[in-house]
This record gives structure tokens, sequence and C-alpha cells, in this order.
């Protein structure tokens, strides 16, 4: 093949694969129809959020309020937790959360609220096991957890409320570490 015949292949290749190339017009048409789609798939999700709520974090809140009522709290996995809260929910309340989580973990958090005065010093646990101190410890960090995600959802007065019930916690907290080291 001629050095000039060479020449006039790649030409016409050249101008066969730009004239099936999109053209600019072709390239926005497509980013609008996908900004369109990406609309459609957020609204999807914005609806299905709020229909299908994921209810874990309540199961296992749910959980842990139940078995530090009855005294048998362990740190136990988040999977654990969400299992026994549910079947809390469908055993005990015929499956109707609001209900359980009203009687069991409001009602206790409301309690624990009341009885604020009554949280122990670090002189009052001073002569308690560390096994003692280790319960405690663990059932201070639970209700933090519990305060935090109600925190998230509340305004105006009831979160003032619950972020001066987080700085107590986060004393008591830091009350019993130091008793334990």
């Amino acid at each position: 093949m001629k050095k000039s015949e060479f020449k006039k292949a790649i030409k016409e290749e050249i101008i066969e694969i730009l004239s099936e190339a999109e053209t600019a017009d072709d390239i926005n048409d497509k980013a609008k129809a996908q900004a369109e789609l990406n609309k459609e798939l957020e609204k999807t999700k914005e609806l299905t959020t709020e229909e299908g709520k994921d209810y874990y974090a309540d199961y296992e809140d749910i959980a842990q309020d139940y078995l530090l009522a009855h005294n048998s709290f362990k740190n136990q996995s988040n999977e654990y937790l969400e299992k026994l809260g549910k079947k809390i929910v469908d055993d005990l309340y015929d499956g109707d959360i609001g209900k359980a989580y009203d009687e069991i973990v409001l009602s206790d958090f409301e309690k624990t609220i009341q009885k604020e005065e009554e949280e122990p010093k670090a002189g009052d646990l001073k002569g308690d096991s560390v096994s003692k101190l280790g319960t405690k410890l663990q059932q201070t960090t639970a209700e933090m957890k519990r305060v935090v995600k109600k925190w998230k959802d509340a305004e105006g007065a009831e979160k003032a409320k619950l972020t001066d019930r987080l700085r107590e916690l986060t004393k008591i907290k830091k009350e019993i570490e130091s008793l334990l080291q």
C-alpha cells in the first residue's frame, strides 16, 4: 500500500468515527434525561424511607431497656438486641412497636430524668467492686446512646433538656472511668 493510499484510508476512518460520535445536543439531552431520572430516584427514596421506616434502632432500645429493667443486661451485639427487641414487640405487644417503645423506653427515660439528683457521685461509688462499676459504666453508656438518638430528632426546650442530660451522663461516665483506672 502506498503512502498516499494509507493516508487516504486513515482519513476516511477518522471521518467515519467522527460522524458516528454523538453531537453536543445528544450529550445534553442524555444529561437532562439522567438528571430527571436522578430526581425521580430521590423522590422514590424519600417516599420509601417515610413509608417503610426501618425500626432497628427502636428494637435495640427496647431490648436494652427491657434487659436493664430485668437486671440481665450484658454487652450484646446490635444484631442480637434488634432480634430480641422485635421478639419482645411481637410477643408482648402484638407487634405494636409504638406502644412497646412508649412503655419500655420512654417511661424508663422519664423516670431517669426525674431521678437525675439521685445519680451516684464518684464518692458514692468508691467502695463498689470493679464489676459493679463496669455494669454502671455500661448502663450509663447505653443511656447516653438512647439520649443522643432522641436528641437528634428533638427541637426547642426538649433538645435543651436532652443536652443537659447528656452533660450529666458524660460527667458520670468520666467519674466512673476515673474510678476504674
